[in-house]
C-alpha cells in the first residue's frame, strides 16, 4: 500500500542527509579497500612456500 499523500519535495528535503552519509561511507570503504589491498606482499621461499619469518631469513624490511 502506498501513502495517501506523498510530497516528493518534502521527501527530497528530509532524505538528503542520510543519502550523503551513505555516499560518504561508500567512499571511505573504497579508499580503505585500496589502502589495504595495496600493502606489500609477503616474501615467500620459492622452494617451500614458507615466509621469511618462518625460515628465519632477515630481510631489509625487518
Amino acid at each position: 500500500m502506498t501513502a495517501p499523500d506523498t510530497n516528493i519535495e518534502r521527501q527530497r528535503r528530509r532524505h538528503w542527509g542520510p543519502i550523503v552519509g551513505i555516499v560518504l561511507a561508500l567512499a571511505v570503504a573504497v579508499v580503505a579497500g585500496f589502502y589495504f589491498t595495496g600493502a606489500d606482499p609477503v616474501a615467500t621461499d620459492a622452494t617451500t612456500g614458507a615466509t621469511a619469518a618462518e625460515v628465519g631469513i632477515v630481510t631489509d624490511d625487518n
